[in-house]
């Protein structure tokens, strides 16, 4: 769950970014969907990083 503060400058972002006023309910599975995305692909993976090919054969 996002804060509220930050719900709210989603929402101020999206709205100046695409002209389209959010429900609460909208900014909040926007904004958690975004923080996941980031998670995913910026945050270092806690598991251990595969082998390369050379280690496998």
């Amino acid at each position: 769950m996002l804060a509220r503060d930050s719900l709210i400058a989603f929402q101020k972002l999206y709205l100046q970014e695409y002209g389209v006023e959010l429900s609460d309910e909208d900014a909040e599975k926007l904004g958690t969907n975004l923080v996941n995305l980031y998670r995913a692909v910026y945050l270092p993976s806690r598991k251990p990083a595969m082998r390369t090919y050379e280690e496998a054969h």
